[in-house]
């Protein structure tokens, strides 16, 4: 959950701002792209309220926008400026019936150029749905997408600029890029890259709560299980102080059966999950990451050994302290 959620959110490599003036943003984004003390751009977008020029490196990202018929844009389009554009899905439904066949042999014409169509995109969101938040977190923002270069050759005027890194943006990065936007005063509805994921962690967080909850009632219950199993070890405990055994010994036992009933319990839990895993339908069940397992191992033992612990030694010593 948190890892598709940083995927698609991208808050902390995310540059987004609203500027009518086209020659504001053309300088700002050859800024960025030049700066080499920012990470390279992986996707730029920019856009009016009809048509999106769009540019995403494709050494950087090998994954392109999903054309369900057609194709996206190659490197050399992206990088020489070709007449080429992408259509959505709301453009073609709105085509006369006799036309949307043939659009693709006509192609479409932008701004006085003729245009060849050689893909289209799901898009379908009517304008008066679309609030700024819609184009602050997606690439494809109108039902025409044309390569970025070609959008400013062409002489449209964007109205939005979203660009996204190759990576996180450092605290001293985003401040970088604060002041050089300081120096556009054109800029509005400006969102810097964040300095952490905060959806991604606000879902993961409210994801896992359940879980977490459900882990500490069965460790509750797993101790009083433990509890009731050592009751009977108690009293050989016992014999052991009155033949003179120290409380750090009975201590050693006590850590030790702990440790060992906490390992064969997780070991047997993890192959019944693990043949659950393989014999459930796909995607019924996941497997965690191999890091989960470990952590959940070590934090079950630390707090078993803990509650056992406290809760077992006074009633091991209870005899040993009346006899005193």
């Amino acid at each position: 959950m948190y890892t598709v959620n940083v995927e698609s959110n991208q808050e902390t490599r995310t540059l987004y701002f609203t500027c009518g003036d086209l020659n504001t943003i053309k300088n700002l984004y050859a800024k960025l792209a030049d700066d080499t003390g920012l990470p390279k751009i992986e996707t730029a977008t920019v856009s009016d309220d009809n048509y999106t020029g769009l540019y995403r490196d494709r050494d950087l990202k090998k994954e392109v926008l999903y054309t369900p018929y057609g194709r996206f844009f190659t490197a050399e389009e992206m990088d020489y400026g070709a007449d080429v554009a992408l259509l959505g899905t709301d453009y073609i439904k709105n085509l006369p019936r006799s036309k949307i066949d043939g659009i693709w042999e006509t192609g479409i014409d932008i701004n006085g150029k003729h245009f060849k169509a050689i893909g289209n995109y799901f898009f379908d969101f009517p304008k008066d749905s679309i609030t700024e938040d819609f184009y602050e977190f997606t690439a494809v923002q109108t039902t025409i997408t044309i390569p970025l270069k070609t959008y400013f050759d062409i002489g449209l005027v964007p109205l939005r600029f979203r660009c996204v890194f190759s990576r996180s943006l450092s605290g001293a990065q985003i401040t970088h890029i604060s002041g050089l936007l300081q120096s556009f005063s054109l800029i509005k509805s400006l969102s810097l890259p964040k300095p952490y994921e905060v959806g991604a962690v606000n879902s993961y967080i409210s994801g896992i709560i359940p879980y977490i909850v459900v882990l500490i009632l069965s460790l509750i219950s797993a101790v009083s299980v433990m509890l009731y199993w050592l009751r009977k070890e108690f009293e050989r405990y016992r014999i052991y102080l009155i033949c003179g055994a120290k409380g750090r010994q009975i201590a050693y036992f006590i850590l030790f059966n702990v440790a060992m009933l906490v390992t064969i319990a997780y070991v047997c839990a993890y192959l019944a999950v693990y043949g659950i895993t393989k014999i459930a339908p796909h995607g019924i069940v996941s497997p965690l990451p191999w890091q989960f397992y470990i952590l959940i191992y070590i934090g079950a033992m630390i707090f078993l050994q803990l509650a056992v612990n406290i809760r077992a030694i006074p009633i091991v010593f209870r005899e040993k302290m009346l006899q005193k």
